[in-house]
């Protein structure tokens, strides 16, 4: 590969994450028609280009949809997280929540352990963080319409 070409790559790579992370609304209509393999994939190639906090937008939008015996249904591993300790972690990056801002539930975030209306979920396994919520079902698991 010529330098051009290499650059020119990694400026169209750019784009494609911007276009596929910054729109939380392509993010919830579409994730769920996702295969759980191809859902993986994409997650794989944002994780890859330094969108980790996207990809795992998309893995639990996709989830959301997801039955008991699929890959990504893990209904205690969307964990609510309030604006503050989002913003202490992820600065740089925008929030991928799927509500206007304090439109959500009252729910207490998975790290400070306060009462938040963020909207905001972070694909985690609930045993690493200091507050988890435990949701028994997948009727418990936030989506665009009927936050957790």
């Amino acid at each position: 590969m010529t330098t051009e070409m290499t650059t020119e790559l990694h400026f169209a790579l750019d784009d494609f994450a911007e276009a596929f992370t910054m729109d939380t609304d392509l993010v919830s209509d579409t994730a769920e028609s996702f295969r759980c393999e191809e859902v993986e994939a994409f997650a794989a190639v944002l994780r890859a280009l330094g969108f980790a906090e996207a990809a795992n937008a998309w893995i639990i939008a996709h989830a959301s949809g997801d039955d008991s015996d699929d890959d990504h249904y893990w209904p205690n591993w969307y964990q609510p997280v309030c604006d503050d300790c989002w913003n202490e972690k992820h600065s740089r990056r925008p929030r991928h929540s799927f509500l206007e801002p304090g439109s959500g539930n009252l729910e207490k975030c998975c790290r400070c352990g306060l009462d938040t209306r963020s909207g905001i979920y972070m694909w985690v396994d609930p045993a690493t963080v200091d507050h988890p919520t435990d949701r028994e079902d997948d009727s418990a698991a936030p989506t665009e319409n009927e936050p957790a």
